[in-house]
């Protein structure tokens, strides 16, 4: 898997903030975690093979959160209080290739990433944290990611993390990631398809971290996703079911 050595934009980037989302950030007007580990997931969104990769994750937040920059963008969070959070951001994405499976992205041709505008937001209620996410680029086009999600610490080592989320994508996404243009019909024998807006996607997912010491844990987190309507239906989409599944060392100061 060539480019799953970062997770900005993947599950496992949902799945980390789940293992860690019981434990307080760290105070102060600079702050750092990551983690490092190994991943495996589908090849791309719709395959139904999947592949193992290195998993790199990482943040830095300056000044109590003010500022933030790591492999999920660059940028700043005008609203950082212990019940509310909207962060703007600066992300890149996207990327599908052809060598992902030569046999079925055949003749689709490449999709390149692309810088992405990011806009997202957090209310927590107690333990209980719900969120949303948007994301827009030029060719990308706009998604939007809802989620509740929970971490609770069972012991002073252990710390269980929860998640239910539902992703829509407007007609330029769906066209793009799902659809199949006259001209890729022709180029790789697959009927031609016109995806439009609506949910691509719902899915589960849990997290166990054990702490080592007070600033490193080993986390794990599984994922499954199904694809939806139009994307679920694409003659692109092998498997609607998108199962992934990451292990990592962690640490926050």
């Amino acid at each position: 898997m060539h480019r799953a050595v970062l997770v900005s934009g993947m599950v496992f980037a949902q799945a980390i903030t789940l293992a860690h989302s019981a434990r307080a950030e760290g105070s102060g007007p600079f702050s750092f975690s990551g983690t490092l580990g190994g991943i495996y997931a589908p090849t791309y969104e719709g395959s139904d093979t999947s592949e193992g990769g290195a998993l790199i994750d990482f943040n830095v937040s300056i000044r109590d959160g003010l500022f933030f920059a790591g492999t999920r963008g660059i940028g700043f969070a005008p609203i950082n209080t212990e019940t509310m959070s909207v962060k703007l951001a600066i992300g890149y994405g996207g990327e599908r290739k052809m060598e992902d499976d030569p046999t079925n992205l055949s003749g689709l041709g490449d999709i390149d990433g692309e810088a992405l505008a990011i806009v997202s937001g957090e209310y927590r209620i107690g333990q209980i944290s719900f969120g949303a996410e948007l994301k827009g680029g030029q060719d990308y086009g706009a998604t939007v990611d809802f989620k509740v999600s929970t971490g609770v610490e069972c012991t002073d080592r252990i710390t269980l993390g929860g998640e239910i989320s539902a992703t829509y994508a407007d007609d330029s996404h769906m066209q793009r990631y799902f659809g199949v243009t006259a001209a890729q019909s022709a180029a790789s024998g697959k009927a031609v398809y016109g995806a439009g807006s609506g949910i691509k996607s719902a899915g589960v997912g849990v997290s166990v971290s054990f702490a080592v010491t007070q600033a490193t844990s080993i986390d794990f987190g599984a994922r499954y996703d199904r694809l939806m309507g139009d994307a679920g239906n694409s003659p692109i989409t092998q498997d609607k079911g998108q199962t992934s599944a990451f292990l990592g060392v962690s640490t926050q100061f």
